[in-house]
């Protein structure tokens, strides 16, 4: 806690200059150092433990889709759910298991330095993800939903014939399969379904 005092004094100096940034630290100081401590750092851990293992997981599962080897041999046991259920989430070939699921917690605690207990809630959190992402139901309130674009529905186009080869991010955000060009919603289905119909 220390060091993050020392850190913040730093820090508004040389954003407010030295005789306001110490006003602003004598009157909430020990507040902001607080929360930070306890709250800010924590959580951007935990975000930035969510943006790390999304990127492993999105590379992972998209190098299982393109080597036909590995489809066949691992992935493909996953994906004899055509329509996933809530704890088909965990229906995984083991070494799948261990290369995406335990490795990508394993990076993301050591990457972002989690503790004992953010750990745990991390990983507590993804498994309750992925099962959540696998249920077939998207509902009005979904906690799960909150920050992430990843959801039922988005993983469901994944599992169908017509979306094997998109949909790979999981299991928090979206972002690699826009930036990558993978991304399909049901929007673009009903498209493509209308293409085929004209020709």
């Amino acid at each position: 806690m220390e060091g993050l005092g020392r850190t913040l004094v730093l820090v508004m100096r040389r954003l407010f200059g030295e005789e306001t940034g110490m006003k602003i630290l004598e009157q909430w100081g020990p507040g902001m150092t607080h929360w930070l401590y306890w709250w800010g750092i924590p959580a951007a851990q935990i975000f930035f433990a969510m943006f790390t293992i999304d990127t492993w997981q999105y590379f992972i599962h998209r190098l299982m889709h393109t080597n036909q080897y590995l489809y066949k041999k691992v992935h493909s046991v996953h994906h004899k759910l055509y329509v996933p259920y809530a704890l088909g989430a965990l229906y995984n070939h083991p070494f799948e298991a261990l290369l995406m699921d335990t490795l990508g917690i394993i990076i993301a605690e050591q990457v972002t330095h989690l503790s004992i207990r953010q750990a745990i809630f991390f990983l507590v959190y993804n498994t309750c993800k992925g099962v959540d992402d696998h249920c077939g139901y998207n509902f009005p309130f979904d906690p799960f939903q909150l920050i992430s674009g990843s959801n039922s529905d988005y993983h469901d186009i994944h599992h169908q014939a017509v979306g094997i080869k998109s949909n790979f991010s999981q299991p928090h955000f979206i972002h690699w399969d826009i930036l990558l060009g993978t991304r399909m919603t049901r929007e673009d289905i009903q498209k493509r379904g209308q293409k085929v119909k004209t020709t």
